[in-house]
């Protein structure tokens, strides 16, 4: 098993032939190193870029190079971790590029193959300070049983949104969430709040308003790549709207009425740093219980049987 590993690990040098060509001419690079949520427990840029100096016997990384090394680390799309490398040349082109992968959320393994594909690229195999049967054992992870998956993460986030078809009128809100994330899954649980939102009638004087006040329980699923990401959710909300005529009409009503509806979302994320993440959305809601403004006996006003809501948000995670 280890021998293929070692055989893998080989492979992947061949693959980054030109890039070894191109490194050695340099004889540094510029380190871009990023880890996508659910890899935590893989070493930081500074550790990587310090094993990386380990094995070569001499550091070859320097903000000023012209020749960049790209590292990113990140959850498997069904088990484990993968992370890719590649070297990209002064005029941007990609010079050569090569992927590892584990079956295993523990990073040790892929780790040290990282920091030895990574040496092996930016120097010859022949003057890698750790070359023989030590590197063999480092070359590759070895992924033999199934593991638990990527740990579960708490988020905390706050956002602004606004609506139409939910009130008389177009209405901005504020939204809290606490959300838990494992991999390419997450389940929110969100509150939400709308400022009142007013329309004058029409025709005749007087105007009507409505607010509305909610809970969301939001399943949801992730697709992820580098530093960004986008994914789709299914909502079911429950809450109160109060919705009222003015009082200076005859036979105005003032209700609070529940609110359950359902609904879908979707949305575009980004990831600036790697406990935190910005997520703007876009959702269709589908109230189930419509709420109606009386005045004189004749309806003004119903909740529409669709409604719309644009959200930006922000989510920090607990390390």
């Amino acid at each position: 098993m280890r021998k293929g590993c070692f055989l893998l690990g080989a492979c992947g040098v061949c693959a980054l032939a030109a890039a070894t060509a191109l490194a050695d001419e340099h004889r540094s690079v510029k380190l871009d190193y990023l880890r996508l949520p659910g890899t935590e427990q893989c070493p930081s840029g500074e550790v990587f870029a310090a094993d990386v100096a380990s094995y070569l016997g001499y550091d070859p990384f320097s903000t000023a190079a012209r020749v960049l090394l790209r590292v990113r680390v990140e959850p498997a799309p069904r088990q484990g971790l993968t992370a890719s490398i590649e070297l990209v040349g002064p005029d941007g082109t990609l010079a050569g590029r090569q992927v590892l992968s584990s079956g295993s959320p523990d990073c040790r393994q892929l780790a040290e193959s990282l920091s030895l594909t990574a040496g092996l690229a930016l120097d010859p195999p022949l003057q890698v300070a750790t070359p023989g049967a030590a590197a063999a054992e480092k070359a590759a992870p070895v992924a033999e049983k199934l593991s638990p998956g990527p740990p579960l993460r708490l988020g905390m986030g706050v956002g602004a949104q606004g609506s139409v078809g939910l009130a008389p009128a177009p209405a901005l809100g504020l939204q809290l969430e606490v959300e838990l994330r494992r991999g390419n899954y997450s389940l929110i649980l969100e509150g939400r709040a709308d400022l009142d939102a007013s329309t004058n009638l029409s025709p005749g004087p007087g105007s009507i308003s409505a607010q509305l006040v909610t809970g969301s329980l939001v399943p949801c699923a992730h697709l992820s790549r580098r530093d960004t990401g986008l994914g789709g959710c299914v909502l079911v909300t429950a809450g109160a709207e109060q919705a009222s005529a003015s009082a200076n009409l005859p036979g105005a009503t003032h209700n609070v009425t529940p609110y359950l509806g359902l609904g879908g979302r979707v949305f575009i994320e980004f990831w600036p740093m790697d406990w935190l993440v910005l997520r703007t959305s876009i959702e269709l809601d589908l109230p189930l219980i419509r709420t109606v403004v009386t005045v004189g006996g004749s309806d003004v006003w119903t909740t529409p049987p669709i409604g719309s809501t644009l959200a930006l948000t922000g989510v920090m995670f607990l390390p």
